[in-house]
């Protein structure tokens, strides 16, 4: 779907980049992390966050996973096949894990589909997020950060803070004021 959208645009010198996703709805949560470690061993995103966390978190060892997840387990397979539930700082490990990955991939999709053009990320909104992590997780995976920002003003010491502590160009696509006026104009 995404080559049939890019690629007609591919050589259009009006292009200036693409986009993938939206606000909110691209940030990864820690309720979908947590979600997917309940899923089956069918589910190739719990085992990679399974595998994930026996390998970095856990030194290799499964039974030390199960024991500090308190998962009756000694394998990686009895690990798949069970509904998990990890502890809060090992889920937040586990919810960067997965968004890495993820726009990662997007980014490199996109990027193979027209390598001519700028990849903007999602339209990420400064606050909108689970932690301010998310802006360096996904500044790290496009050429341009395109950001969404409303807030009484456009450029708080919140917003550049961040974008000082990333070596890469930002793009606002929507700025506005919050309706937080009491009706007033």
């Amino acid at each position: 779907r995404l080559a049939a959208q890019i690629e007609p645009r591919r050589r259009d010198p009006l292009i200036l980049g693409w986009s993938l996703g939206n606000e909110m709805d691209e940030v990864i949560r820690t309720d979908e992390t947590r979600r997917i470690l309940q899923m089956g061993a069918e589910t190739a995103a719990k085992r990679a966050l399974v595998d994930h966390a026996v390998d970095a978190l856990h030194k290799g060892d499964a039974a030390a996973l199960a024991a500090a997840w308190k998962a009756a387990a000694q394998t990686r397979d009895e690990l798949y096949r069970q509904a998990l539930s990890a502890p809060a700082e090992e889920l937040e490990t586990l919810r960067q894990f997965y968004a890495e990955r993820y726009y990662g991939f997007i980014h490199k999709t996109v990027k193979e589909l027209d390598p001519d053009h700028l990849y903007l990320g999602f339209w990420l909104v400064i606050g909108w997020w689970e932690n301010e992590q998310d802006w360096f997780l996904i500044a790290r995976h496009c050429d341009v950060i395109g950001y969404d920002r409303y807030a009484l003003d456009f450029a708080d010491e919140r917003f550049m803070r961040l974008l000082q502590a990333v070596d890469r160009p930002a793009l606002c696509g929507e700025f506005s004021f919050p309706p937080t006026y009491a009706g007033r104009r």
